[in-house]
């Protein structure tokens, strides 16, 4: 049914909406039911249905229906030119007033002075210009160009002509004029440059006893679980660590040497035989080494991670060594940072001295070892007054054999881990055995605060943050940090000597009867190991 209304003649299809378009446009309240009957209660059901057909109860599909949208226009809504032009003056003016601070180094422009100058302590000092390379018969071509271009009226056409960035300088001009960056040794952690340096050796990485090589995948290791590997049988325990490449399993090596049946299982995705070949030539050099201060290596054999097995599969491998039970340097740093506070010092000046020491000896057999760290010691004894060798260093995977490439060669390659992120790399420098010395001072910084080293740079010099406490050595402290993170030259004589420092670490705990600190901190210790190795039985 169709209606039509009489003043405008409007269609409709239902007669509700006929009386509210009557209502609302022509004002003819007459037609409509009054307030007496909207009001009227309802006694009985048909009542009821007699009022839903004169009012429907009809569900609004949208806000629009029941009305007339057609004289509706959609109208473009325009920003005013002057709302436009007020912004822009008053962003002008703003502008104005705001002081900006731009960096002569690079692009970056600073509001606050305090991030500008914090900035601006970053950028070396010392930098190259641009060098530009060019050949002499390039000059030959640009003269006759530009003569030509200039009998011609026209401007001569640049060419572009190859210009590099050379390294920034060391301090030491003897190191900056012979240390160079060798492209194909760029990157010395690159699993490329490994596998290319290992096919080039005298001694073929897999004629060391102990390597067995596996042609299959990689079986899958499950805590307290029992692995066949070849002819070894091991009774997997616990995971003891995680890396990046690497996990870390106790076992038990049940047809193995007595000396070796509490070991360890370090897991590798994929394969890695360049620690294997490292861990096999630094047994081998301690063998024929002869310290001038630190006597025979032979005796320091037991402070370097070694492995009588290597098993190496398409696509991973396992490297077995002996369990050290205590833990790492880590583990221990946690234990006594809650303990007495009067520890810290005399534990950190003691195994300082060994750490050095320990270092000097890799540094001497031209082994850079590149992440060091606290997780990278392992504790075989408890420190005590009688203990001289309590650590041993681990995990070779990153260490560089400076005998398998030339000879004053340094590297430019970035570590994006902030606690091996030496001072060099921050400053885009070229580093050697500067990465070992960031790394020592990172230890002893996490053994003295009991958390990880932080650096920054202030009126030119790099330091530590945080806040010595009192009672501590603070000017020695302040004078080992500063000489480890400010170093001068590529060449061992331009740095600070390992040794000289040894001496000083041993005479300041002679000097300050530190034993006594070192004595409650062993005892704090093997409480603390008891109760662990308790729990865990």
């Amino acid at each position: 049914m169709i209606l039509e209304c009489r003043e405008c003649e409007k269609l409709f299809s239902h007669p509700v909406e006929l009386k509210k378009h009557n209502v609302r446009k022509h004002d003819q309240i007459d037609k409509f039911e009054t307030n007496e009957d909207l009001n009227q209660t309802i006694s009985s059901l048909q009542e009821l249905k007699s009022r839903q057909l004169i009012f429907p109860i009809n569900k609004r599909k949208s806000i629009f229906d029941g009305v007339d949208v057609q004289g509706f226009k959609r109208r473009k809504v325009e920003k005013s030119p002057k709302k436009v032009d007020l912004q822009q003056e008053s962003s002008e003016k703003v502008e104005k007033f705001m002081f900006t601070f731009n960096c002569k180094e690079c692009t970056l422009t600073f509001t606050k002075f305090g991030q500008f100058r914090l900035h601006t302590e970053t950028h070396n000092v010392n930098r190259y210009d641009l060098v530009r390379l060019r050949e002499p018969n390039d000059n030959k071509e640009n003269l006759e160009e530009t003569s030509a271009a200039k009998e011609l009226g026209k401007t001569p056409k640049n060419k572009k002509s190859k210009e590099i960035k050379s390294l920034p300088k060391y301090p030491c001009e003897d190191c900056s004029s012979r240390f160079v960056v060798h492209d194909d040794f760029r990157k010395p952690f690159a699993i490329k440059l490994q596998k290319r340096l290992l096919k080039g050796m005298p001694i073929h990485f897999s004629s060391y006893p102990g390597y067995v090589k596996i042609n299959s995948k990689f079986p899958g290791i499950r805590p307290r679980s029992v692995v066949k590997l070849d002819q070894d049988e091991f009774i997997v325990g616990e995971l003891k660590g995680e890396g990046g490449f690497a996990k870390v399993y106790s076992a038990t090596w049940s047809n193995g040497p007595e000396s070796e049946m509490d070991s360890v299982l370090k897991i590798q995705k994929p394969a890695n035989d360049w620690e294997w070949y490292i861990l096999n030539e630094l047994q081998s050099r301690l063998s024929n080494l002869n310290h001038d201060e630190l006597g025979p290596g032979s005796n320091w054999k037991e402070s370097f991670m070694s492995s009588p097995r290597c098993f190496t599969y398409e696509d991973g491998s396992i490297i077995v060594s002996k369990h050290q039970k205590y833990g790492t340097l880590l583990d221990m740093i946690n234990i006594t940072s809650t303990a007495d506070k009067a520890i810290a010092e005399p534990l950190a000046v003691h195994l300082g001295a060994e750490i050095l020491g320990l270092v000097d000896i890799l540094h001497t057999m031209d082994f850079v070892h590149a992440d060091l760290k606290p997780d990278n010691f392992m504790i075989k004894e408890i420190p005590g007054r009688e203990t001289t060798k309590a650590i041993q260093i681990i995990d070779f995977g990153k260490t560089i054999d400076l005998r398998t490439i030339p000879p004053e060669t340094v590297f430019d390659d970035v570590v994006e881990t902030s606690g091996l992120k030496s001072v060099e790399m921050r400053e885009k420098r070229p580093w050697r055995h500067h990465i070992d010395y960031f790394g020592v001072a990172a230890v002893v910084y996490c053994l003295l605060f009991g958390q990880y080293m932080d650096v920054i740079k202030v009126r030119g010099r790099w330091a530590p943050r945080g806040t010595y406490k009192r009672g501590w050595k603070i000017d020695f402290w302040k004078r080992f940090f500063d000489e480890f993170l400010n170093l001068q030259g590529a060449e061992k004589k331009c740095l600070p000597s390992l040794l000289d420092w040894r001496k000083e670490f041993l005479e300041l705990f002679q000097r300050e009867n530190m034993s006594v600190g070192l004595a409650k901190a062993r005892d704090v210790l093997e409480r603390k190991c008891s109760a662990r190795r308790r729990r865990t039985l």
